[in-house]
């Protein structure tokens, strides 16, 4: 019997099943862009960071501030927070500082002090070309602090690039991807059906399974590994798109034969045009007969002469009934459930057999 349904062709949107992964939407890269950027943002600490902007002028004796025009000041500090990370702002900012050598010491007061080895020199570039400025002018045109000139110029004396380390370390509780590829592998070896009444191709498990049970399979086939359900199904959900259990949808060959036929290349517009209208004709005619089944029903309650029976298959069982997952691979006996339901008193006489006692067929039914 064909199911009932609104006349006409109904089409159906397909959602994704899994959301992918939009790591803007976590706090901690709204932070790290705000960083970088120079952005107003909210930090870890629930406290609301100001946008960087130019500092003041310096005051110094070299005018760096009256040598520069305003629109270089505003291209310096636009073309610094243009970079995209760390790495290149620090990059970026090494090379237009250079290491010189002291020319002259003078010691203040009697309280010695820790002579210094190297002096610095800092540029900018701007429209006149390469510039030399001071500390704090470079600091205020930027937009960044003394600790972080500290830190670049410490490693620029021991030759070396900087680079933001932030982040990279490896957990200490960490799974080794040893143990990510046998879960991988364990999952792959279950059997998968495809689907064939979906719009699009999707595998599914055995509807007999789920992740607890494949987790504890996997425990039992590697019982010196620790992973966890937590890990095991977080592997199963990223890194796989698997279903379990067959799609319960009940149609009939009619329904199927004409909605292939509806969207087949092959065929023209008219050829599909005819099987649309086959469809709702079919459609209308099981709706009707659903309409007799409710009649014979409603008047077998109220005639106690008239009786209504209905008769049909129920959905196959499988023996034996074991989550093993040896036994997906072995041939599974299957169980046949007749049923008489008697619409008037709603009770319903069951007769189970399997097919080593008879089939399907009319003949067969012992």
């Amino acid at each position: 019997m064909a199911s009932s349904s609104d006349e006409g062709a109904v089409l159906s949107v397909v959602k994704k099943r899994k959301r992918g992964f939009k790591s803007v939407e976590y706090k901690r890269e709204h932070v790290k862009r705000g960083r970088v950027k120079g952005l107003e943002h909210i930090n870890y600490a629930s406290k609301v960071v100001a946008k960087k902007k130019i500092g003041n002028d310096c005051k110094c004796k070299l005018k760096c501030f009256g040598r520069l025009l305003e629109g270089d000041r505003e291209e310096i500090f636009t073309n610094f927070y243009a970079k995209e990370t760390k790495d290149e702002q620090y990059s970026y900012l090494q090379a237009l500082v250079e290491v010189v050598q002291v020319k002259r010491r003078r010691p203040q007061g009697d309280e010695p002090k820790k002579p210094r080895s190297r002096n610095f020199k800092y540029f900018v570039t701007c429209s006149f070309g390469r510039q030399q400025v001071c500390a704090k002018a470079f600091l205020n045109l930027h937009g960044v602090t003394k600790g972080r000139i500290r830190r670049l110029t410490s490693l620029l004396l021991l030759g070396r690039s900087p680079k933001d380390l932030r982040g990279k370390n490896t957990s200490g509780n960490a799974t080794s991807g040893e143990v990510c590829i046998l879960v991988e592998d364990h999952i792959r070896s279950y059997p998968t059906k495809k689907s064939h009444y979906s719009s699009r191709e999707i595998e599914y498990l055995s509807e007999r399974l789920n992740i607890t049970l494949t987790h504890a399979s996997f425990m039992e086939k590697y019982p010196d590994q620790q992973v966890s359900y937590w890990l095991y199904r977080k592997i199963f959900k990223e890194r796989f798109s698997l279903s379990f259990g067959r799609p319960q949808i009940d149609t009939c060959c009619t329904c199927e034969q004409l909605s292939v036929r509806m969207k087949s290349p092959s065929l023209n517009d008219n050829a599909k045009r005819v099987a649309g209208a086959e469809f709702i004709v079919h459609k209308r005619r099981a709706k009707k007969f659903t309409k007799k089944m409710e009649y014979c029903s409603n008047l077998c309650k109220e005639d106690n002469e008239t009786a209504s029976i209905c008769i049909d298959y129920m959905q196959n069982l499988h023996l034996p009934e074991i989550p093993v997952q040896e036994a997906f691979y072995l041939r599974q006996l299957n169980v046949n459930v007749f049923n008489i339901h008697n619409l008037s008193d709603n009770t319903a006489k069951l007769y189970i057999y399997h097919e080593g006692l008879a089939k399907k067929g009319p003949d067969e039914v012992c």
